[in-house]
């Protein structure tokens, strides 16, 4: 009887830092991965991709050039945006390319 228990227990613990020593595997090469695709989304944005910045900053040129009168965050912006966005009022603004 004494045996089982012992060899119970011993079990018991042996399978538990198995469990616990493959999770720390998985968690590290999740981590890793997660680390590889954070380093991959900067070299794209270093490489010129287009920000939400840059983008706004380019419309917000864009609007003082061509329709001086709107000015960005103004509710005639928010008509033209919408106009934009669902009937493509402004064909010039196409030719951007951001």
């Amino acid at each position: 009887m004494k045996y089982s228990i012992k060899s119970g227990i011993l079990f018991a613990i042996v399978s538990t830092g198995l469990v616990l020593t493959l999770i720390n595997i998985v968690g590290e090469n999740n981590y890793m991965g997660m680390q590889t695709n954070v380093t991959t989304n900067n070299a794209e944005i270093e490489k010129g991709s287009p920000t939400m910045g840059s983008i706004q900053d380019d419309l917000i040129v864009y609007l003082r050039e061509n329709h001086p009168e709107i000015r960005f965050g103004s509710k005639k912006f928010v008509d033209y945006a919408c106009g934009v966005a669902s009937e493509d009022i402004d064909p010039e603004l196409k030719k951007l390319p951001n």
